[in-house]
């Protein structure tokens, strides 16, 4: 957003975030019963056990023996009443369980956020900070912006460095094309140097054969004005054989030939 306003590399933004991990899960049980009034439930089962036991004075027959008082001090008492009771009741509650689970997954519990202008105009610094503000989410107390001319050596350095590497990377191209050119070029001179030199060979050997045709003309136009035989013709086919097949050793003879003459 802020390159939009500054433009690309005016802006540093520097932001510290820290994130809440934690995961609590907590459980609850609760035991309500039927009747809150008196807290008593619905009974689900009740015991009661009664115990009673007596001990009464002496009976029998009148006169009888049972009847005599005994001659002897009696220990028991005149009369024995006991009894016991014990109830056991059980209630029916309702029972409540509650199981909270409070996972936090990374959220953001505080950001701080410093940024860094490439300029010296302060007054745009209270807008520049709302507005960062609000977009972030955040207090405006979180947020510091300061504006500053940057440092750009290292960017000037780096400028420099990649030029100087293009320039040699177009050095080295212009030198192989240069290189390549070169070859092509001295290639081509030797092609048409050789083509040159065929040519004045093939030159040379025709006007040496049409000198010896001329000369065997000559010679053949001397023969004539004498009787011909048969063995004439056929040596003058010969000679026509021969010129035809090596021309440069009859014009070599027919030269000697002449010299001496």
């Amino acid at each position: 957003m802020l390159y939009n306003v500054f433009g690309y590399g005016n802006v540093a933004v520097s932001a510290n975030a820290v994130l809440d991990w934690q995961k609590i899960t907590q459980e609850d049980k609760t035991y309500v019963p039927e009747d809150q009034k008196n807290n008593t439930g619905v009974i689900s089962n009740q015991e009661v056990q009664t115990s009673v036991s007596s001990n009464g004075a002496p009976s029998g027959a009148v006169g009888g023996s049972s009847n005599i008082p005994p001659t002897y001090v009696s220990t028991s008492p005149a009369s024995e009443l006991s009894s016991y009771s014990n109830t056991i009741t059980n209630y029916n509650v309702s029972e409540v369980y509650k199981s909270i689970v409070n996972d936090k997954s990374g959220d953001l519990q505080n950001l701080t956020m410093t940024v860094f202008l490439n300029s010296t105009n302060t007054a745009v610094i209270p807008t520049i900070k709302a507005a960062v503000a609000k977009a972030v989410g955040a207090s405006s107390s979180s947020i510091d912006v300061l504006a500053m001319p940057f440092n750009r050596s290292a960017e000037q350095t780096a400028e420099e460095a990649m030029t100087q590497a293009q320039n040699q990377a177009r050095f080295r191209t212009i030198l192989t094309y240069s290189i390549i050119l070169v070859i092509l070029l001295t290639a081509s001179i030797f092609y048409f140097s050789f083509q040159i030199r065929k040519r004045k060979q093939v030159k040379a050997v025709q006007i040496r054969r049409k000198k010896i045709e001329e000369e065997v003309a000559q010679v053949a136009q001397k023969v004539e004005a004498e009787p011909q035989n048969k063995e004439f013709s056929q040596l003058q086919g010969n000679v026509s054989e021969w010129v035809d097949r090596d021309p440069e050793d009859v014009a070599q003879i027919i030269k000697l030939w002449m010299n001496k003459e």
